[in-house]
C-alpha cells in the first residue's frame, strides 16, 4: 500500500512569489491546514474539494487557516453534500464559528454538515493520531496510517519529546524548518523549530524520510545540510505542487 503526499503550500508566514502558505492534501481525502492561497492551488492542482472528507488543523494561526472560510464555501458551491470533519486544537470551534461570522457568510448557506472535533494532547481518531506540540498557541501534530504505511506532520513547534514519540518510525516526516541554527534562539522564542531540530526528530524517531516545511526567507540548502548532520536518512525540501508516493 502506498499514501500520496502532496504539498499543496509549504511556506512559511506569508505568501511569498514561490510559496503560498502551509497546506497539505493525503491522498485525496484528508487536508491539512489551509493558509493563504491554500484554495488556488487546490484549483490548479485541479483537487476534487468534494473528496475531501478530513480538514484537520494545527492551530490558529493565520497562515494556517485563513483560506479556511474560503474552502468551505467552495465546498459548498462546487455541491457538497456529504458532511466534512474537522479536528482541531482547544479553541478550533469558536476560531471557525468567528470567522464565518466575520466575513458575513448568509445564514443558512452552508448545507452541508460540518462535524468540528476539538482535541487535547494524544488521541487517536480512526487512522488520524495527534499529540500537542509546543508552539505559542495549542498546536497539533498529526499523524496518518494507512495500511502499513505512516506520514506525520509536526505543525508549527519547537524540539518536542512527544512528536518524537508520535513520528516514532514513520515512513515520512513533514517538519517545520523555519529558521537556520544560527537563529536558534528566534526560533525558540516564537515557538518554530530549527532545520537542526527537524533532523534530531528525525533521527530520534528513526523516520525514513524527512521531508523540511514551513520555508519562508532561508537557504534552502543551508537548511538540508543543517539537518542532515542530525540525520541520516533522506531529507528533501517541500514545494508547492510537490507530489511523492510514501
Amino acid at each position: 500500500m502506498s499514501v500520496r503526499v502532496t504539498f499543496v503550500g509549504s511556506g512559511g508566514p506569508v505568501v511569498t512569489e514561490k510559496r503560498c502558505c502551509p497546506c497539505l492534501l493525503i491522498d485525496k481525502d484528508i487536508l491539512i491546514d489551509c493558509g493563504s492561497g491554500a484554495l488556488r492551488n487546490l484549483r490548479l492542482l485541479k483537487v476534487n474539494l468534494l473528496d475531501i472528507c478530513y480538514l484537520l488543523i494545527s492551530h490558529c494561526h493565520a497562515d494556517h487557516i485563513a483560506d479556511v472560510v474560503p474552502l468551505l464555501w467552495a465546498m459548498q458551491l462546487d455541491g457538497r453534500r456529504s458532511e466534512l470533519i474537522v479536528v482541531g486544537p482547544s479553541g478550533i470551534r469558536n476560531t471557525i464559528h468567528k470567522l464565518l461570522r466575520i466575513l458575513n457568510t448568509p445564514e443558512g448557506f452552508l448545507t452541508y454538515d460540518i462535524v468540528i472535533k476539538e482535541v487535547s494532547g494524544s488521541t487517536s481518531l480512526s487512522e488520524i493520531s495527534t499529540c500537542s506540540v509546543s508552539h505559542t498557541i495549542p498546536t497539533l501534530a498529526y499523524r496518518v496510517t494507512r495500511g502499513d504505511v505512516s506520514v506525520c506532520y509536526s505543525g508549527d513547534t519547537r524540539f518536542s519529546s512527544d512528536l518524537v514519540k508520535l513520528a516514532e518510525n514513520v515512513d515520512l516526516l513533514i517538519h517545520e524548518s523555519s529558521f537556520k541554527s544560527s537563529r536558534a534562539s528566534l526560533a525558540f522564542l516564537t515557538g518554530h523549530s530549527t532545520a537542526s531540530d527537524a533532523g534530531k526528530v528525525a533521527r530520534l524517531a528513526k523516520a525514513r524520510k524527512l521531508a523540511l516545511f514551513h520555508i519562508f526567507r532561508e537557504d534552502e540548502i543551508e537548511l538540508v545540510e543543517e539537518a542532515s548532520a542530525n540525520y541520516d536518512g533522506e531529507v528533501i525540501v517541500a514545494e508547492d505542487f510537490l507530489s511523492i508516493e510514501v
